[in-house]
């Protein structure tokens, strides 16, 4: 059973993941093109560079669908896990409801109390900590949303 779901994860992790690169790239590859012309032309000696611009391109894709893959096969895991445990329906509102308890345990809260761009963005030397922070964070949302549908269980006497 959790098989089943993993791979529809995945799959549906892959195509997001592919929408996401060629978002990326009509968006915003055009720009990095131009600002690299830009570098170059004011710069005076030529560096030699990693990965030339079509590797990187090419790499977009792939990280784009990696990722993609990676958290829809962590979200088939969960959606397998908490399937018969949400109060709902159908697998459709099911599975909503679930991604968007997610996103709010993993993303929306962690990023109301770090925004993208903290005060202490520019000392290297806080990192770790603003790391370890911030990952401490997105484990304790989750988890006190996990603690919250127990709660809410245990009160409709569930339990």
């Amino acid at each position: 059973m959790v098989a089943r779901y993993l791979y529809r994860g995945l799959v549906a992790g892959l195509l997001a993941g592919l929408l996401a690169g060629i978002f990326a790239f009509f968006a915003g590859e055009l720009s990095v093109d131009q600002a690299i012309r830009l570098e170059e032309a004011a710069a005076h000696a030529h560096e030699e560079e990693t990965f030339s611009r079509p590797t990187q391109k090419v790499g977009l894709f792939f990280a784009t669908s990696f990722s993609g893959a990676t958290v829809g096969g962590i979200f088939g895991v969960a959606y397998a896990y908490f399937r018969g445990r949400l109060a709902s329906k159908s697998d459709w509102t099911r599975s909503l409801s679930l991604a968007a308890t997610i996103f709010a345990g993993a993303s929306l809260v962690p990023f109301l109390k770090y925004p993208a761009n903290p005060p202490t963005v520019g000392d290297p030397e806080t990192i770790g900590a603003r790391t370890a922070s911030y990952l401490l964070l997105v484990a304790l949302s989750l988890l006190a949303i996990v603690a919250t549908w127990y709660a809410a269980k245990g009160l409709r006497g569930e339990v």
